[in-house]
Order: structure tokens, then C-alpha cells, then sequence
């Protein structure tokens, strides 16, 4: 699976030189989702990094997501004191999607 940062980094502008040549027939929705406070790490690279809810991944190569070396919740004795990532979904990024519709 392809990563949004490796996606932006690689596969991207021959994405654009693509929709250049042949427009896209369909509207894309808006994204909606903010910014989480639990990232780290560039995931277009080799190495560890953070995701949305603060699970670690470790990639041995580019354009490869890795794996979860140590999960958000590890045991379900820590389930309880978990919170989502609910900065992603906070604010008025859903009217977006609502206006969108």
C-alpha cells in the first residue's frame, strides 16, 4: 500500500500530467479530515514513524507502509484510557462534505 506522503512524492505529478491530458470525469469529494496531534516520522521514507493513532510503523524500504511494530493499544487492559484521534474530525470540516452533497 502506498502511503499519502509517498503518493505526493511519486506517483503525483504523473498523476497531473495524466489529468492534464484527460480530465477527470468525476468530482472528488473535499478531504475533511484535520491534522492529528500523534504523527511523527515522514512516511514516504525508510524508518519509523506515528500514525493518526499513535501506533508506530517501521519501513524497511520506500513506497512500501511497513508494519506496526507497537500497536496504539498493545493490551486490552490500556483500551479504556485510549482516546481516538478525534482532532481529525473536530470542527466544520464535515459542512465541507455536506455542501459538497
Amino acid at each position: 500500500m502506498i502511503g499519502h506522503d509517498d503518493y505526493a512524492k511519486y506517483v503525483l505529478p504523473y498523476e497531473q500530467e495524466l489529468l492534464d491530458r484527460f480530465p477527470m470525469d468525476f468530482a472528488r469529494v473535499p478531504s475533511v479530515l484535520g491534522a492529528s496531534t500523534r504523527t511523527a516520522g515522514d512516511a514516504s521514507e525508510p524508518g519509523a514513524r506515528v500514525d493518526e493513532w499513535g501506533s508506530v510503523w517501521t519501513a524497511l524500504e520506500i513506497g512500501v507502509a511497513g508494519e506496526v511494530t507497537r500497536p496504539a493499544v498493545s493490551d486490552w487492559d490500556e483500551l479504556a484510557a485510549f482516546s481516538p484521534p478525534w482532532e481529525m474530525i473536530s470542527g466544520s470540516q464535515v459542512k465541507a462534505v455536506n455542501a459538497f452533497c
